[in-house]
């Protein structure tokens, strides 16, 4: 598994580089054993920094440029009056280092705080592991 995620780093670099518009979604990261899936997407998202993917256009990826991929930019992506109110606070500035998103201080889900300003877990919102 690390041999095939190493190959991929020049990859991303090379396709980066194309120019495309790059989306991201939760969905498509695997499982990896002894890690949430909040903790393997940061890791995947991470790769797309170190591939030389600016840490603005890796945000963009995961969030507007996903809701419009999914046709639902109308809902999700932006933080906008009337949208959906799913969104994350870090320790740090994602947009300098996107290590930061390994530091979750506080989650927002459908309006419903899951993960309070100290960093601690509601029931709702403890991950399986």
């Amino acid at each position: 598994m690390k041999a095939a995620a190493a190959a991929m780093f020049p990859l991303r670099g090379r396709c980066w580089s194309a120019g495309p518009r790059l989306a991201k979604g939760s969905d498509m990261y695997l499982a990896v054993p002894g890690l949430t899936r909040g903790e393997s997407t940061v890791r995947a998202l991470s790769a797309y920094g170190e591939a030389g993917v600016p840490p603005v256009d890796v945000l963009r990826a995961m969030t507007a440029n996903a809701a419009e991929l999914l046709r639902m930019q109308d809902r999700v992506g932006t933080l906008e009056a009337g949208r959906l109110a799913d969104l994350i606070a870090v320790k740090g500035d994602p947009l300098k280092d996107l290590k930061a998103l390994r530091q979750v201080r506080f989650v927002m889900k459908d309006g419903k705080v899951v993960v309070d300003a100290q960093g601690a877990l509601s029931p709702v919102a403890t991950p399986a592991r």
